[in-house]
């Protein structure tokens, strides 16, 4: 019995042990390896699908020469976005980065966007959803 005891104190151990090491992965930094540019962008992105519940708001992150249209509002607000594999490619003030678009009935599709930088910020400028 005192064996049985002493096997079971050992597995209990070991268990909080296991525990409380964990596997080592922790969190993932999605945006790790992205300079200050390509963060920027990433964000702008990410805000999207909130922002477009709000024809002004969504307006705000575009350039001014491609401000959506409240048709395009209602075909943006019905889906979301992330950018593949945070692949952002930055050429000066211009960048070209490809975007996983969920829409309905959780349908993926991939599209090519792009976005400008005006003054200090960055504006989406091409960005199709269908």
């Amino acid at each position: 019995m005192a064996r049985i005891h002493r096997i079971g104190m050992w597995w209990l151990a070991a268990l909080i042990l296991a525990v409380s090491v964990g596997c080592g992965g922790g969190p993932i930094d999605v945006n790790e390896g992205l300079d200050e540019d390509q963060l920027a962008i990433a964000n702008l992105v990410g805000q999207v699908a909130d922002m477009s519940r709000s024809l002004q708001e969504l307006r705000e992150m575009y350039a001014k020469d491609s401000q959506p249209t409240a048709a395009e509002q209602r075909d943006i607000s019905k889906g979301f976005y992330f950018i593949k594999d945070q692949q952002i490619e930055v050429s000066g003030t211009t960048a070209s980065f490809t975007v996983v678009v969920t829409g309905e009935n959780d349908s993926k599709t991939e599209k090519p966007w792009t976005a400008v930088k005006e003054g200090d910020a960055w504006k989406l400028k091409d960005t199709p959803v269908k």
